[in-house]
């Protein structure tokens, strides 16, 4: 919401509860227990900017990123507050590669040494 405040552009967020509102893109994450997601105020043509809490294997991101794409959304950059890192890797900033988008991330934490 800052950056949609501090730039002066709409905002556009992803919903997990279905409204009565136009123009709805829907995408779904099989992994999430309320898989169902829905945008509302995007229309071809438009260009945004995905950004997200975190980001660990990029399915959420991915997913989203293709949905908007086969509605003629352009997705112009991809951001988070913490990238997951397992044993230095990052699964999503990989994923996100393969769809040529270049993930900016304020903290990159490596989860595997709090597993043990």
């Amino acid at each position: 919401m800052a950056l949609a405040y501090e730039l002066n552009i709409p905002l556009v967020i992803a919903y997990k509860c279905r409204l009565d509102l136009p123009d709805e893109i829907t995408w779904s994450e099989p992994h999430c227990l309320f898989n169902t997601f829905y945008f509302y105020g995007t229309y071809s043509g438009m260009s945004v900017i995905l950004v997200d809490d975190e980001v660990d294997n990029g399915h959420t991101f991915c997913n989203a990123i293709r949905e908007l794409r086969a509605h003629g959304v352009q997705v112009l950059d991809v951001a988070c507050v913490v990238e997951v890192l397992h044993d230095g890797y990052s699964m999503g900033r990989t994923k996100l590669l393969d769809l040529n988008l270049h993930l900016k991330s304020l903290l990159r934490l490596e989860v595997d040494k709090y597993a043990k």
